[in-house]
C-alpha cells in the first residue's frame, strides 16, 4: 500500500496594511530599524531624479540598499489614526513599517491574530483619561478613632 502526504500550504503570518489614501501595500516588519518606501513607485510618481543620500540602508544579510532620500506621507491604515511620518526612499522591492514607526505610534504587533493597534496607554492618553488600580487595606487605627469621634458628636441626653 502507497501513503502520500501532502503538506498544508505554508500559512504566511506577516502582517500588511494598506494606506486607503495611495493604494500603497505596507509590510510591518518590527525587526527592519526603518521605514521604507519603494524608489520605482514613488519617484516616477512624482516625476523627479533619483538624488544619491547619505543615509545607510542596508539588508538583513548587509547587502547595501541604494537609498534616494526621503518622503513625508500622511498614512490612512483603516485600522489605525492617520499618521504623518518621514520615511526612507529605497530601492526595495516592499515598503516597509519599520520598528522606527510602530515605537513612535505606540503600536501593538499581534502576530497570533493577525493585526496591528495602537497601545491602549496610547488610546487612553489621547482621550485624557488614566486608570489606576489602588488597594485600600483595613485600617485597625482608623476604624476605631471613626468609633470615638461619633461618640463625641452625640448630643448629650438631657432630663
Amino acid at each position: 500500500m502507497l501513503t502520500a502526504v501532502v503538506a498544508a500550504e505554508p500559512v504566511s503570518r506577516r502582517i500588511h496594511l494598506l494606506d486607503q489614501r495611495s493604494g500603497m501595500d505596507f509590510l510591518v516588519d518590527a525587526g527592519a530599524a526603518v521605514s521604507l518606501l519603494l524608489a520605482n513607485q514613488i519617484l516616477s510618481n512624482l516625476h523627479c531624479q533619483r538624488k544619491p543620500s547619505n543615509a545607510s540602508v542596508h539588508a538583513i544579510n548587509g547587502t547595501p540598499v541604494a537609498v534616494h532620500g526621503s518622503k513625508t506621507l500622511i498614512v490612512h491604515f483603516d485600522v489605525l489614526p492617520p499618521a504623518k511620518w518621514t520615511f526612507i526612499v529605497a530601492n526595495v522591492e516592499t515598503a516597509i513599517i519599520g520598528a522606527d514607526f510602530i515605537h513612535h505610534h505606540r503600536l501593538v504587533v499581534d502576530l497570533a491574530n493577525s493585526r496591528v493597534f495602537q497601545s491602549r496607554e496610547c488610546i487612553d492618553e489621547a482621550h485624557g483619561s488614566t486608570a489606576a488600580v489602588v488597594t485600600v487595606k483595613k485600617d485597625k487605627f482608623g476604624e476605631l478613632l471613626k468609633r470615638f469621634v461619633e461618640t463625641q458628636e452625640q448630643k448629650p441626653f438631657i432630663e
